[in-house]
């Protein structure tokens, strides 16, 4: 398995993934846009981002193939500042690995390649937000030592 920065020749699996993350998460909330509607849209708003140093695709590959892949950038909130001494951080918007090359450590790879360059940029920590119904993802970041923060609420009136 090879992690590495993503690349234009890319673009069909990246939408794969965009696509199989967004329909299971669509399972868990009806809220969700179908997987194929938004997909496009999406990975064009990643890429416009990419390589300002302040956000990065990386994608796992495994026999040629991208079977995953995890966007970051940093991420200031003013609103925070009031607040917290750690205003600045690194979010992570997505992590999905394609579910037929899950339980093999790519995840954990692709989340190592995350907290080395958030380090690098001398950021002292990492957000990602997870469905509440998402109890996989919830348990996978909680297994690699994340903790709960913040739990946001939601009513439909």
């Amino acid at each position: 398995m090879i992690i590495r920065e993503y690349k234009n020749t890319d673009r069909e699996k990246l939408l794969k993934c965009i696509i199989e993350l967004q329909d299971f998460e669509r399972m868990l909330e009806s809220d969700r846009l179908e997987g194929k509607r938004m997909a496009e849209k999406y990975l064009e708003y990643l890429l416009r981002e990419r390589g300002k140093d302040k956000q990065w695709i990386f994608v796992a590959e495994e026999d040629n193939e991208v079977v995953g892949f995890i966007s970051l950038w940093i991420e200031v909130d003013p609103e925070a500042a009031l607040a917290v001494k750690n205003h600045t951080y690194m979010y992570i918007s997505d992590l999905v690995v394609l579910l037929q090359y899950r339980n093999r450590g790519i995840g954990e790879a692709l989340m190592k390649k995350a907290e080395e360059l958030t380090a690098s940029k001398d950021i002292e920590h990492i957000k990602v937000y997870v469905l509440a119904k998402n109890t996989k993802a919830t348990n996978f970041y909680h297994k690699a030592g994340y903790r709960d923060y913040e739990i946001g609420l939601i009513k439909e009136p």
